[in-house]
């Protein structure tokens, strides 16, 4: 084991100052909206719906990383992940 060596990452939750959802065309909601008003087909994950990137969020995220004293590697990949409960709209 004196030739393996420790990486550690990060996985971060926060609340972006968008107009658009992250992964979505959709408007954000804000508590003054009736909920689920503004949804489209990949919030409902419909099939065959692919998430698309919100590139606002995208440059924010990058900044926030840089000015905590991160660094932006070249690829940036997300991973998709799926949840199979009977209560989400992807669990056919």
């Amino acid at each position: 084991m004196e030739t393996w060596k420790i990486k550690v990452g990060f996985e971060f939750h926060v609340q972006m100052n968008s107009k658009y959802k992250m992964f979505s065309t959709a408007l954000c909601s804000s508590s003054l909206t009736e909920p689920n008003t503004h949804a489209n087909f990949i919030d409902l994950g419909l099939p065959g719906m692919l998430p698309v990137l919100n590139e606002e969020c995208l440059d924010i995220a990058i900044k926030a990383s840089l000015g905590l004293g991160g660094r932006i590697l070249p690829q940036i990949k997300f991973d998709r992940k799926h949840y199979y409960y009977a209560d989400l709209p992807q669990a056919y």
